[in-house]
């Protein structure tokens, strides 16, 4: 599984993005499975805020949450409390 961060998102999205035709290159090759956090489609949504791109904010948000290819994995307190348990638990260097 390969999770989707907000930068590739926006990359994918925003055609002015410098990293727009890699994104897209991308995204016509990878063949494993993909997960989204609702902590990276608030973090795309936030973004895209002004009112010229809402309507893109809003379509992201659609395509990720409803792509079969997509795991979307809603925010939670367990999930919060998960993630703070295992970054604790790596050694320092």
């Amino acid at each position: 599984m390969i999770l989707l961060d907000t930068s590739y998102i926006l990359a994918a999205v925003c055609p002015r993005d410098a990293l727009h035709n890699r994104a897209v290159a991308w995204s016509n090759v990878i063949a494993e499975p993909l997960i989204v956090t609702e902590h990276v489609l608030w973090e795309c949504v936030n973004f895209l805020s002004s009112p010229i791109d809402r309507p893109k904010a809003h379509a992201v948000a659609a395509q990720l949450r409803s792509n079969a290819g997509i795991e979307f994995i809603e925010a939670s307190q367990q999930l919060l409390n998960e993630g703070l348990r295992m970054h604790a638990s790596r050694p320092a260097r």
